[in-house]
């Protein structure tokens, strides 16, 4: 038997092939080859075989992933109930697909779904609905796991039983749990209200854990302490003439309705509404330690046409005193928004910022914008322009030098469609025939559409030529008809410049990319020239159904071809569609590397990770470990360890329901003891306190200077969550722990503008505490530009800092007794990092790691970075000499000097251990809750790679320690942003500075800008979904039949990346059973409602989603109207192309109830939905149009006489073609399109 292992290779692995079930070997084989098997391989007495110079070896595989799921059996649906079957076939010869089972009460209600042969094992996952006796929604059960059911439906009693054996076992969550189900309480009345909701897990309704809803209504202000008193606010004056006035009343008692909703910690918040639906006040309570209660106060005003025209956070609401637009006060707290006579935003001022100006063109399309900043520039004022193309598509947006003033621009503006069309001879490809005086060399960004040779031909370098397509064997080809390629992808962005803007304020060429699709519209080659004179190049292959299955990336640096670097990534996935491995092979030059498998993944059979290996390395397997709501709680590894407690007390730790983090504890592979966190929090939910832990036990500071390890902090607010007093303890010598930061921190508004430290700095080198500099009383530490971007900190030596057009640092000045520096860097107009250049004297302490000290010269040192895609340059030195090395970063880590290195993880993504190609640790960190690592590695060990806290690259230079979030730095030593939040318009109650709501342990900012919490879930969830299916689609759609399905399932994707990259705020709502989803606008709260009906596919879901795309690409916008209550509604104004689109969107979702194709969903198909009896989708618009909202059956006429919705028409057209349709019957003025 040694001879048959050293000749016979037994493997598990995860490929995309078709196998056996079994393979049984009892007779010598004299063959080799590769022999795969989905489940066993018996090798029986008998079995033998010798490799020889002719046979070669004998691979036998055993992989599960290639498993049909449905083999040798037919489905055993259950035809005793009432029961849609469906089967999404995933090859072309029908012998795989994907099969679900939806059962329905005698009443027509779904009571049951089973997902046949969908986990990882091939067994059932199934969900039941319970309903109480008035037919009202009662227990919603989780998926449960049933094995050998084949489809068949499951009685009550059965289907509680396989839930039990699902969530008892430990082998799906940490800790058996036998309530695995969520339950509403409804109000005992005929409105059915609900007023608690549990949702899964014994601990939560064991002891009334629950969301509780009240509806209430105002009271004076003595009630409840004052919770239930409303302040009177109004607005006098119209456009820019507007003012708030206030004459120190509140609303009389049962005016406003109000909504008292309590989490499951017994956090309170009220949300006051008028008879209109505008929300006027929210209110959040908040208990200080001495008991004294606190009220976080919002208030929201609106003139009479519904607009939101101010709103005054809880700090505001406490100082302001004086209400004009221009008193102290105002301008450090209120938002400020003003409108024209068609209800359009023409002026926005945010707290601690001069106002943003706007001007529309006929259309209602932006076309000119001003910051302060911009206004105040010293050469000349600038404003930002945009133009467009005839069907409403931005395709040039730049830069206006001019002294013209806001209302000179109006008046330009009002009257003319700004629209260019193609013209290749043009400098940048479009003419120049509106808005002349708008030179053309101030453009940023230049967009080209449907086709390749509108890309002008007369600039130095022919990009055409450059980056024209090229065939690459194996990943598809560009879109052919008839054998004749075609380059005119319609509604397709085909190429796309974004212009370089330099430190000093120049712009440059920058980059120039060219798309190219097949005749899917898939994207399968991007060719694109780089800011270094080099040209990228990235090919991508996909499957039947649509999956990326690898993707090529060929890079070079120059223009000579120098430097050239080929990756090429390869996926697999199981039968469900889920992502197995992901592989990685270098060419460096024409030198081939191994192929590196980054990421090996398995699953739970809830579909939940369970195992993650990275680089082969048996040290970085990863095991995940979920509660009964999926919550992560462990994440093991030889390497690195985390256990997280929510509703479990550990270290002394209260327990959190509302899914705070109550505790965490850790431990790296070099350590011989359980590190820990216990949390505490206010009822915001805002962290209050740590204290440090020792396997599970409280750490105390013993003396002054005592050799006890201990890291815990405490932090303090203002109502806006500034923090106000921080507390921080580590290591002060390398043997020693302490107090590191007492610091007290002070505000002007929500700008901070001073820092007392009150323990002295100490000279520490790895540590990263906050180093206060003495300065003279009376001097302001922190200042800041008109944009509110923090322009001066004299802790750090920083004298200056200087702002491009997208206010995104160009310039940095640093003077001080550490650094003596100056940075330069250079960004896209698209936003992307492209060039960091840190000139430095290297005689000062803070210097780079890897650079000599040469005698003084001044700041002839330089540190240059270069950022082109994945790919990093660094380069170091002066005239004596230069350092440069590449980081190549990859999924999961980097490549450097050819070797790979490994991040692992926490749940934050915080890179907490990396590991290189050999096992070897490379570098560890610990870190502070906001942010902060714990000094306890060298200098050098910190420096080995950036990528750190969230995964974000830290610049430690001239001890900086700035994170770069991409739309602005963080400093989590005082755990703030230098600048406004970009969406701080989402978050009115919060500072638009502080970092994630001050709740660092549960929430993440990948971007310096965020999604509403709310809705994140359903969001990923969405997104999730459309990935998984098109997945299927596309590896399955081996002779094109699911081309139509792909195309709209790629439409969702890009419309779900736009929306969540908007600046408009979205939120999610599943609608109760009998509700009619919709696509909204709300004014008051001035978001986007994408509110559905829930149910096993919730294909309405995506239906609403698809609309909100449209929204964002400018051909679906909203018309005010009022109902017969006279409430101001937002109505959809768009045409039968976009309900066509949005059906077939969710046709593809609907696997369940949907027996159509999608050709047979077109105008005569939408036209004829009736609901009650009533076409929703009338041919003239004159029938009952709407939506279901606020609980209200009721839909609303529109009589405009406008053309018929058979042709979907943009905004300018349908205003063009009928001028004075807006202002007719009870309209208002006014429609609102994406800008």
């Amino acid at each position: 038997m040694k001879q048959l292992f050293t000749i016979i290779s037994f493997l598990l692995i995860s490929l995309e092939i078709t196998s056996q079930v079994s393979i049984t070997l009892k007779t010598p084989q004299t063959t080799g080859g590769t022999e795969t098997a989905c489940q066993t391989i018996s090798l029986l007495p008998g079995f033998s075989f010798k490799a020889t110079s002719t046979s070669g070896a004998l691979t036998l595989r055993v992989n599960p992933s290639t498993c049909d799921p449905y083999a040798g059996q037919a489905s055993s649906v259950s035809t005793s109930q009432n029961y849609i079957q469906t089967k999404t076939y995933t090859t072309d010869d029908g012998s795989r697909y994907m099969e679900a089972i939806q059962y329905f009460d005698g009443l027509g209600r779904p009571v049951q779904t089973v997902l046949r042969a969908i986990t990882p094992l091939a067994a059932d996952l199934v969900t039941y609905q319970e309903y109480d006796p008035f037919g009202r929604e009662d227990r919603s059960w989780l998926p449960a796991v049933a094995a050998g059911n084949n489809g068949a439906y499951m009685p009550l009693a059965n289907y509680k039983t396989s839930a039990m054996a699902t969530y008892r076992s430990t082998t799906y969550n940490t800790a058996s749990d036998s309530v695995a189900y969520s339950r509403p309480v409804y109000e005992a009345s005929p409105l059915s209200r609900v007023l608690e909701q549990y949702a899964p897990g014994a601990d939560w309704h064991k002891n009334g854990k629950g969301v509780k809803t009240e509806y209430l209504t105002n009271g004076t202000g003595a009630d409840d302490n004052g919770a239930l008193s409303c302040r009177k606010y109004s607005i006098i004056g119209s456009e820019l003439t507007t003012k708030l006035t206030y004459s120190g009343g509140v609303y009389d008692p049962a005016q406003l309705y109000v909504t008292r909703m309590t989490d499951e910690n017994g956090n309170k918040v009220y949300e006051f509404k008028d008879k209109l639906g505008q929300i006027l006040l929210t209110r959040s309570i908040n208990v200080l330690a001495d008991k004294t209660i606190q009220h976080l106060n919002t208030l929201y005003v609106y003139d009479d046409f519904g607009n939101l025209c101010y709103v005054i956070p809880p700090e505001g609401f406490d100082k302001i005193k004086d209400y004009s637009d221009n008193s102290t006060e105002m301008k450090q707290y209120a938002y400020i928004y003003k409108y024209d006579s068609r209800n359009r935003c023409i002026l926005k001022r945010l707290p601690g910022c001069e106002p943003i100006y706007y001007v529309y063109d006929k259309a209602d399309r932006l076309i000119f914008t001003q910051d302060g900043e911009q206004r105040a520039k010293t050469s000349s004022p600038e404003w930002t322009f945009n133009k467009y193309d005839a069907f409403g598509r931005l395709i040039i947006s730049g830069i206006y030098p001019s002294p013209a003033s806001h209302a000179s621009l109006i008046t330009k503006c009002k009257d003319i469609v700004v629209t260019e069309k193609i013209d290749p001879n043009k400098y940048y490809g479009y003419t120049w025939n509106i808005l002349p005086e708008v030179v053309y060399t101030g453009s940023m960004i230049i967009n080209y559409y449907d086709a390749y040779d509108a890309f002008p031909n007369n600039t130095q370098i022919n990009y055409r030529e450059l980056l024209k397509y090229t065939e690459k064997s194996g990943y598809g080809q560009r879109y052919i008809n008839n054998g004749l390629q075609l380059n005119t992808p319609k509604g397709q962005l085909t190429a796309t410049r974004a212009r370089s803007l330099m430190p000093d304020g120049s712009m440059e060429v920058g980059t120039v990319s060219m798309l190219y699709y097949d005749n899917r519209g898939r994207l399968i080659q991007t060719k694109s020239a780089n800011h270094l004179g080099g040209v990228d190049e990235e090919y991508i292959a996909y499957n039947f159904t649509g999956q990326p299955t690898k993707k090529m990336h060929v890079h070079t640096k120059d223009a000579n071809g120098g430097g050239k670097q080929t990756e090429l990534y390869t996926y697999t996935y199981d039968h469900a569609g889920r992502l197995l491995t992901t592989t990685h092979q270098l060419t460096d030059g024409t030198t081939a590397r191994p192929q590196i498998t980054l990421a090996d993944n398995t699953y739970d059979e809830l579909g939940r990770l369970k195992y993650n290996q990275k680089g082969g390395l048996a040290s970085s397997k990863t095991t995940y470990g979920y509660n009964i709501r999926s919550w992560t709680k462990s994440i093991t590894s030889p390497l690195f360890s985390q256990t997280l407690y929510y509703n479990e007390s550990y270290g002394g730790s209260k327990a959190q329901y509302n899914g705070n983090i109550s505790a965490m504890s850790w431990k790296q592979n070099n350590e011989s003891n359980t590190r820990g966190y216990t949390f505490a929090y206010d009822d915001l939910s805002r962290l209050l306190s740590t204290a440090y832990l020792k396997d599970g036990v409280k750490q105390n500071h013993d003396t002054e200077k005592g050799a006890t390890p201990i890291y815990q902090t405490a932090y303090s607010y203002d109502k806006h969550g500034n923090i106000k007093t921080l507390q921080r303890y580590g290591k002060t010598t390398a043997s020693a722990y302490g107090l590191v930061d007492n610091m007290t921190l002070t505000y002007a508004g929500n700008q901070m503008v001073n820092v007392l430290d009150g323990i002295q700095n100490f000279a520490y080198a790895p540590s990263a505490d906050f180093k206060d500099v003495p300065n003279a009383p009376g001097i302001v530490e922190y200042t800041y530009n008109k944009n509110g971007a923090m322009n001066k900190d004299l802790n750090k030596g920083i004298t200056e800092i200087q702002y491009n057009s997208l206010n995104l640092p160009s310039q940095m000045v640093i003077n001080s007794s550490t650094a003596k520096a100056k940075n330069y860097y250079t960004y896209s107009a698209s936003g992307v990092k492209l060039r960091t250049e840190q000139r430095y004297d290297p005689t000062l302490n803070q210097t780079p790691i890897g650079t000599t000290t040469p005698a003084n010269d001044g700041l002839t040192h330089y540190k240059n970075t270069d950022y082109v895609g994945n790919i990093i340059y660094e380069t170091e030195g002066n005239s004596a000499g230069v350092v440069s090395k590449t980081r190549i970063l990859v999924d999961g880590g980097y490549i450097e000097g050819g070797v790979y290195h490994y991040y692992m993880t926490d749940h934050l993504g915080n890179n907490r251990v990396v590991v290189n190609a050999s096992g070897t640790v490379t570098q560890r960190s610990h870190y502070y809750p906001f942010g902060t690592a714990f000094a306890e590695n060298t200098v050098d060990e910190q420096k080995q790679q950036p990528y750190k806290y969230n995964g974000k690259e830290l610049d430690q230079m001239h001890g900086l320690n700035l994170y770069d979030y991409s739309a602005r730095y963080y400093e989590s030593a005082i755990g703030r942003f230098t600048s406004v939040d970009p969406l701080a318009e989402k978050y009115y109650s919060i500072s638009p500075y502080t970092y994630v709501k001050n709740n660092p342990l549960k929430y993440t900012d990948p971007t310096g800008m965020y999604v509403s919490e709310e809705s994140v879930g359903a969001w990923l969830n969405a997104a999730f979904r459309t990935y998984t299916l098109l997945e299927i689609y596309q590896r399955n759609n081996t002779n094109g039949q699911y081309d139509q399905a792909i195309s709209y399932l790629q439409l969702t994707s890009s419309n779900l990346e736009k929306i969540w990259n908007s600046e408009n705020r979205y939120e999610i709502t599943q609608l109760e059973l009998g509700s009619i989803g919709g696509f909204s606008y709300d004014k008051e709260k001035n978001t986007f409602k994408i509110e559905y009906l829930g149910g096993f596919d919730d294909d309405n879901l995506y239906h609403e989603i698809t609309h909100g795309g449209q929204y964002e690409n400018g051909t679906l916008g909203f018309m005010y109207v009022q109902d017969s209550n006279g409430k101001i509604r937002a109505v959809p104004f768009t045409g039968v192309n976009s309900e066509i689109e949005a059906y077939r969107v969710s046709h593809v979702y609907a696997k369940i109830t949907s027996n159509k194709n999608i050709e047979d969903i077109n105008t005569n198909y939408v036209r004829s939905i009736q609901v009650n009896g009533n076409d929703i989708y009338p041919v003239n618009m004159n029938a009952s149009l709407g939506h279901y909202l606020d609980g209200e059956s009721q839909y609303w006429t529109i009589r405009l006489g406008l053309s018929p919705i058979g042709s979907d028409k943009t905004q300018s057209i349908v205003v063009g073609e009928h001028p004075n349709d807006f202002v007719k019957l009870n309209q208002l003025p006014f429609m609102k399109w994406n800008k």
